[in-house]
């Protein structure tokens, strides 16, 4: 104690205490490292928080917030803020305007018929098949209660009406006729036989109808074939998952003709809405092994035109499947691909390709933002309204109410307000700077609609195009084998494109594997019969109705 006491007093005569002990012993470096690890560790854990909030956001939050998955395509947590990630969901109508009476506090109308609106009225079902079901009274309910004689029955029936429906499964027994010669001329047959009945697939169980009937049930309804299976079951069928696989195998080679008219249909546009969405292929020999010992992915992509959908299922996301998809091998395809800010549409060839990136995309960001760091609230706020302006004037623009100065003025407002933001990059927080310079930088392509009227500010219909597929994707996981990825990607485009066309999908592939069944089970030789924009009035009039 008197060597400390000694050593106290002779720091405090030479100087600090702490400079005494440094020079002494190495407790205070050790401080100063655990002090600057312990900084690390808070600013690592301040970010996490962010995170945290934005996915709590994401995932609790209203369905406008709920417009992203948080996570990239790999399963992984992305970076919320990166520029170059892509969402699946769909982002959402804009708001809507601030006088509408219907609009809620965040500014989204809210779903359902408007509060006074005029009603519709009970749904008229004369089309359907009727059968009548008389019920009358029994005789002596018919009978006067005083003297007993019977009412007299007068014309005009009470009628009321139910519909009811019911899958009646049924097997076809073709009787074909035989004939025997009664003659005796030599050059003639001794027996003739009707011909046989033309089939999808020759000799299979299957009719056009009932191979139509399941691939509406899986592609546009999202049903595995396990359920549809089971579905069958209930119904009275039994049939095996082998079998009906087999049947969607030989079915994938006959849709591939039509696939192609569709892809060089799409190829030949002038502008396109592009996204992709994660798919698997879960037996796939041929696919390199991934770094995580996965290789099991695959992407589907998605390319909508004005009046026909492609899409395309490949084992990779990079750039090279744009060539696929939009025909950028040919050096004479040009236009517009509106798209999300995933680095693979930005390497498209500049000089033949204009980029219209995703002001719902920008707006998400934004969210997020806000989301996760809650001073941002007001940022965010007054930067949804410049957002929720632009639509306005956009959807004016595109009524013919306005004359497109509106979405300019709008448009200059937001420049205005990101050169106000971008000078004083130095006050932003971090997580509003990173988005404003994302705006920056794809600025060009975000009002790329502005000057042609034919494209919308965001990527939403690409988006929507994807939502039986990602449900698919949910339901099974993806497809079995190649060929079964390949017919997905088939199915989709004929299906996606009969809906563009308003065409009732099932007639639609019952008409086309009807006649490949009349091709003797390959696909037909006219295949521009069965191209809504080639085709002839009276065969799209039936491909609206009901299937015979």
């Amino acid at each position: 104690m008197g060597l400390l006491a000694a050593d106290w007093t002779r720091s405090a005569e030479a100087g600090s205490f702490t400079d005494v002990l440094c020079a002494s012993c190495p407790v205070i470096e050790e401080l100063a490292a655990k002090d600057a690890s312990l900084a690390a560790l808070q600013e690592e854990n301040d970010v996490l928080r962010a995170k945290a909030a934005a996915l709590a956001e994401i995932a609790f939050g209203g369905s406008e917030r709920r417009g992203g998955t948080g996570r990239d395509d790999d399963g992984d947590l992305g970076d919320l803020g990166d520029e170059c990630s892509g969402g699946e969901g769909d982002a959402g109508e804009p708001p809507r305007p601030a006088e509408d009476s219907d609009s809620e506090a965040g500014g989204t109308r809210r779903r359902g018929q408007r509060a006074g609106a005029r009603g519709h009225g009970r749904g008229r079902y004369d089309h359907l098949e009727v059968r009548v079901v008389v019920h009358d009274l029994d005789e002596d309910d018919r009978c006067c209660s005083s003297c007993g004689s019977l009412y007299e029955q007068i014309a005009g029936d009470e009628v009321s009406s139910e519909i009811s429906w019911r899958v009646v499964v049924y097997r076809i027994e073709h009787r074909r006729r035989r004939y025997r010669r009664s003659c005796s001329c030599a050059a003639s047959p001794a027996l003739v036989v009707a011909p046989v009945p033309a089939k999808v697939i020759p000799k299979g169980l299957f009719t056009a109808l009932a191979i139509a009937s399941v691939l509406i049930d899986k592609f546009a309804l999202a049903r595995p074939v396990n359920k549809i299976i089971a579905s069958l079951s209930m119904q009275g069928l039994e049939v095996s998952p082998g079998s009906l696989a087999g049947v969607l195998e030989r079915v994938g080679v006959l849709l591939a003709p039509l696939n192609e008219a569709i892809a060089a249909r799409v190829r030949s546009s002038s502008w396109w809405n592009c996204d992709e969405t994660s798919w698997a292929c879960f037996f796939d020999p041929d696919a390199p092994e991934r770094p995580d010992g996965r290789k099991r992915r695959w992407w589907l992509w998605v390319a909508k035109a004005s009046d026909a959908t492609l899409f395309v299922a490949a084992p990779s996301r990079a750039a090279t499947v744009l060539e696929t998809l939009l025909g950028t091998g040919d050096t004479s395809v040009s236009g517009i691909v509106c798209s999300d800010m995933y680095a693979a549409y930005g390497c498209l060839d500049q000089l033949r390709f204009t980029h219209a990136w995703c002001w719902a995309h920008v707006r998400r960001h934004i969210m997020r933002a806000a989301a996760s760091v809650k001073a941002l609230g007001p940022w965010a706020d007054a930067w949804l309204l410049e957002i929720a302006a632009m639509y306005r004037s956009w959807h004016a623009r595109r009524d013919g109410t306005d004359d497109g100065s509106a979405l300019l003025a709008a448009i200059g407002a937001m420049r205005a307000r990101l050169d106000t933001q971008i000078a004083g990059a130095e006050s932003l927080v971090p997580r509003a700077y990173k988005v404003i310079t994302m705006i920056d930088t794809h600025w060009d392509g975000l009002v790329t609609f502005a000057s042609h009227p034919q494209i919308a500010p965001d990527n939403n219909s690409a988006e929507r195009a994807l939502r039986p597929e990602v449900l698919l994707r949910k339901n099974c996981g993806g497809s079995g084998a190649p060929w079964a990825a390949e017919l997905a990607g088939s199915a989709f485009s004929v299906i996606a494109t009969a809906s563009q066309w308003n065409l009732n999908p099932l007639s639609y592939l019952h008409a086309y594997l009807r006649a490949c069944a009349e091709a003797g089970g390959k696909a037909p030789h006219d295949i521009a019969r069965f191209l809504p924009w080639s085709a002839n009035a009276e065969d799209l009039a039936s491909w609206r109705a009901p299937p015979p």
